[in-house]
Parts: structure tokens; sequence; C-alpha cells
């Protein structure tokens, strides 16, 4: 990794670290995020992945009448925070994705960089 990209993701760990303590007290059952990127082109290649416990709750957050506005919320959340860094998300519908900690559990036995890679 160049000095530039370690000085990039260093940026993004601090933005989405904000991002993680104010969801963790804005959304039922959200547990934590992560991020994967591309340095060459950030902003589009960008993908955060937003993790609860259980599907249930990704369900509600996103399937509710009001999980629109949640989802909505969170992707203001999120592109807030980026965007002092010069990194502007191109499709946030495509770019944020909810999964669950009992998702993944099931399905790759709990292993999220195997998850991560298959999303």
């Amino acid at each position: 990794m160049k000095k530039t990209d370690k000085k990039h993701e260093k940026a993004i760990v601090t933005a989405l670290t904000k991002v993680c303590d104010q969801a963790l007290e804005a959304f039922e059952g959200f547990q934590w995020l992560t991020h994967q990127v591309d340095f060459n082109d950030m902003s589009r290649s960008i993908k955060v992945t937003c993790v609860f416990e259980t599907r249930a709750q990704v369900s509600r957050f996103i399937g509710s009448p009001t999980g629109g506005e949640k989802r909505k919320e969170m992707s203001l959340l999120i592109q807030s925070e980026l965007k002092p860094f010069g990194i502007q998300l191109q499709d946030s519908f495509k770019q944020i994705k909810f999964d669950s900690e009992e998702a993944c559990l099931e399905e790759h036995q709990g292993k999220w960089n195997h998850r991560l890679g298959n999303l």
C-alpha cells in the first residue's frame, strides 16, 4: 500500500468510525460497519457494509414504511462524514449494503472475509 493510500485509508476509517458511533445509538440492532475501496477510484469503488445482529433487523431497517427514511438517514450520515475527505459516493444505493451477523454465520460460518468477497 502506498503512503497516500495509507493516508486515505486512515481518513476513511476515521470518518466511518464516527458513523458507526452515531449509528449504534440511532438504529436498533446495528452492530458495526466495514468498507472496501480501490484507492485509484475511491468515489466509485467504495462499498460500505452496515452490519446488524439479525436478518429481521435488516428487514425492518430497509423494508418497513420508515425503512426508506432510515436507509436515507444512514446514507446521508455516511456521505457527510466521507465528503470532507473528497469522497463522494456515486450511487449510495449500490455502494451501501446492509447485512447481518446471523446471515454471515449461517451462510459463511461467520467468516466475514469470505462473505465480503462475495457481496
